[in-house]
């Protein structure tokens, strides 16, 4: 039996390491945009988008945070997915319209070890606000007495969670502007504590992105930041962290964005895109304490008609085994921006394919969100758009591949002392069964991506899934074939 692919479950993010035997043809990704038939139309000036699925129905609902403005109504949206292809916005009813709020990002965690996701909402003026999931289709603000406001200084642009010192509890990362970064610890009974770590990055840090990049067993911190130099802190699995980018040479300065982690060229360790507004960057992972700036090479550097770049998205939209990167792009510039899909080739390369993907529309880009929405096994795209005073309506993009050549794996930790229910930091393998000559990629897919959730495009065949919990515990299924998904428990 010979090992087909990895998966490392990121913080609320997934991070995948996949292999196949024999690669599908590779096809023109196509997407078609089905935002109105959909009714997720968001016309307010969009920030961020986050899925997961709060109601335990097993499909990805949709959580979209607006900037306030003087001639909007900043309302954040909750769509619920009906099942049927459409959306419904329960945010009223759920309780999670922060109101006259600037909210700039959120993100799902089941923080609390209950079984269901909870949501963070970062709001860049005002206090930030914690929902915890009551688990009958309602959230109940907790901010105050769980003390994760983000505190009184700076500005906040984005959260993401991680057991970072690996006692089974999510805790939570805050980015800022003009104030030093904050690390909180969860407490486990439902406060957190603020903690000094060596992670309070005092430039203005647009977003952040757990991985483990040195292959210790521990999460480290990339920081993105806005025209200074980036931040990688390595955990020393003792609860605390040093700066290690300038010795890596990872230490960036473009205006920084973005962060996406995956092993595009199949060698077992992480590589790092950042999205920039300038030259993006794909740093590969040489091991060894050692990167490279490969982007130019590899072909990510820009795309072909934009180099205004928002967020990076890893996915296998084609299903041909082979990693492929969207970009979003445009937000901030003067007349707009195509988007880019770059489409992964044998050998470390990508192909721009935006032309036939339905991209190719100059616009407004400053986020994505990748999910199979529709339950057909391939990853669907919801772009946010930031025009002002436009407002340009942000979209969703339904992925046309329309093959059974996937295998979709959901990750459940046991919760505390073994391993956080959302399985973040899980290791999954995919295993062929026979001989097959084998080849990997690991990709990840940061923030926006339904927690505890793999995706694999596979050839046709039957594999083993083996995953290893943050916790140590290995729990196995046989016999899984292309068209299923599987939920794999820690016990």
């Amino acid at each position: 039996m010979n090992p087909i692919r990895y998966f490392l479950l990121s913080i609320s993010a997934a991070v995948i390491l996949v292999s196949t035997g024999t690669l599908q043809a590779q096809t023109q990704p196509r997407f078609t945009d089905v935002t109105q038939a959909a009714g997720v139309v968001n016309r307010l000036l969009g920030t961020s988008a986050a899925w997961g699925d709060y109601n335990g129905d097993g499909r990805p609902d949709l959580y979209v945070t607006n900037w306030g403005t003087g001639v909007s109504n900043p309302l954040n949206a909750l769509f619920r997915n009906n099942g049927d292809g459409t959306f419904t916005d329960v945010a009223q009813t759920a309780g999670v319209v922060p109101l006259g709020a600037n909210s700039i990002s959120a993100t799902w965690a089941d923080y609390d070890d209950d079984g269901d996701l909870d949501l963070y909402v970062v709001d860049y003026f005002r206090s930030d606000i914690l929902y915890r999931n009551r688990g009958d289709g309602t959230f109940e603000d907790v901010t105050g007495t769980a003390g994760v406001a983000g505190g009184r200084l700076g500005n906040k642009t984005y959260a993401t969670w991680g057991d970072y010192d690996g006692d089974g509890r999510l805790d939570l990362y805050i980015c800022k502007y003009y104030a030093g970064n904050e690390l909180y610890h969860n407490d486990g009974n439902g406060t957190f504590t603020e903690v000094e770590a060596g992670v309070g990055d005092k430039r203005d840090s647009e977003k952040a992105a757990w991985a483990d990049y040195d292959g210790d067993g521990d999460l480290d911190l990339y920081v993105v930041n806005r025209e200074q130099a980036n931040a990688l802190y390595r955990n020393d699995g003792k609860g605390k962290f040093t700066e290690v980018a300038p010795l890596l040479s990872v230490d960036n300065t473009e205006v920084g964005r973005n962060v996406a982690w995956g092993d595009y060229d199949n060698d077992g360790d992480l590589d790092g895109f950042l999205a920039n507004v300038g030259a993006n960057v794909l740093y590969r992972n040489d091991g060894a304490g050692k990167f490279t700036n490969v982007s130019k090479t590899a072909g990510v550097r820009a795309s072909a008609s934009g180099w205004i770049s928002w967020a990076g998205i890893w996915g296998d939209f084609n299903h041909d085994g082979l990693p492929d990167l969207f970009v979003a792009h445009g937000a901030e510039s003067a007349d707009g921006e195509p988007d880019a899909l770059f489409v992964g080739q044998t050998g470390g390369t990508f192909v721009d394919r935006t032309a036939g993907a339905g991209f190719g529309v100059p616009g407004y880009s400053m986020n994505a969100a990748a999910a199979d929405y529709d339950g057909d096994g391939d990853l669907d795209l919801f772009v946010v758009h930031d025009k002002f005073p436009g407002f340009e309506i942000s979209r969703l993009f339904r992925n046309e591949q329309n093959d059974r050549n996937f295998i979709k794996v959901k990750v459940a930790g046991a919760g505390p002392p073994l391993s956080n229910r959302n399985g973040i930091g899980a290791k999954v393998r995919l295993l062929a069964a026979g001989t097959q000559t084998l080849r990997g990629y690991r990709f990840t897919a940061s923030g926006p991506q339904p927690p505890s959730e793999a995706h694999f495009g596979v050839a046709p065949g039957t594999y083993n899934v083996e995953v290893t919990f943050p916790s140590g515990r290995t729990a196995r299924q046989a016999g899984v074939t292309q068209g299923q998904t599987v939920t794999i428990q820690e016990r």
